[in-house]
């Protein structure tokens, strides 16, 4: 996988807990750049800037509920990993509010995979919005063309002379 630098956000109230997590990402290989938030007003700050992903571990301050909210105001396409420390019932809730996945804390394969399979997804969605940029402009420099014609135009559409 070609990932040149992953921004993380991490919230959890340990400096400790947040960088032992940065190490078993760049222990498997990823280069990563993370940050640790605790407060909402510093979440929505670091959300004007471009982030890849969000593990969301533990804070009392800031429930998922409202980091979920916060994203999702501030319009960003930002998947969120959601650390627990044991299995919960209330997995399938995290889930229907935006949760992309559900990791028990002492699972690092599973975490690693989901930030490799999360970040795949987040690069496929950035280059479909990129591509659609381009076609949306091409069409439209192709329909002033067209607009703006004085002489007949012909063009090959398929072979055919058009």
């Amino acid at each position: 996988m070609d990932i040149t630098l992953l921004r993380i956000l991490v919230i959890d109230e340990s400096a400790n807990k947040v960088e032992h997590l940065l190490n078993i990402l760049r222990s498997a290989g990823l280069a990563v750049n993370g940050q640790q938030l605790t407060e909402l007003d510093k979440l929505q700050h670091q959300l004007k800037h471009p982030w890849d992903l969000l593990i969301y571990s533990h804070s009392a301050a800031l429930p998922i509920p409202t980091v979920l909210q916060a994203i999702q105001h501030a319009d960003k396409d930002l998947p969120v990993l959601m650390l627990l420390g044991e299995a919960r019932e209330q997995a399938e809730r995290y889930f229907a509010e935006g949760v992309a996945d559900i990791i028990l804390e002492n699972n690092t394969l599973h975490l690693v995979h989901s930030v490799n399979r999360e970040y795949q997804h987040l690069q496929t969605r950035r280059q479909q919005r990129h591509l659609q940029k381009r076609l949306y402009q091409t069409e439209k420099r192709c329909q002033l063309l067209l607009d703006n014609a004085r002489d007949p135009i012909a063009y090959l559409h398929h072979g055919m002379h058009i």
